[in-house]
């Protein structure tokens, strides 16, 4: 039997929060088609971030904005997430890269 994973999320952004130098926002949409019932959603960068980011899936909710913190000033990271289902992980968003800011700098 052939089970079908989430496709990947369409949207994806990744953006500096200014004045801010350990954190980053990211936002995406809901993937279409969800090849079953969402569960949550897996942010993952490199660098790595300090903690595994998992976000619950909402059924009420159709694009979300997390808040990435606790990552290194003025340094590049390259994000994607992907949706899961309880058949699995589904292929990662594109490759974002964004750059926190630099310490200090208001």
């Amino acid at each position: 039997m052939y089970v079908l994973v989430p496709s990947a999320p369409p949207f994806f952004t990744l953006s500096e929060v200014e004045g801010v130098a350990d954190m980053l926002m990211s936002a995406w949409s809901v993937p279409q088609p969800a090849n079953g019932v969402l569960q949550n959603y897996t942010v993952t960068c490199s660098p790595s971030l300090p903690a595994p980011m998992v976000v619950p899936h909402n059924d009420s909710v159709s694009e979300y904005s997390v808040r990435l913190s606790g990552l290194m000033a003025f340094t590049n990271y390259s994000c994607s997430v992907m949706a899961a289902t309880n058949a699995g992980t589904g292929n990662p968003s594109e490759v974002i890269t964004a750059r926190t800011a630099e310490a200090g700098k208001n």
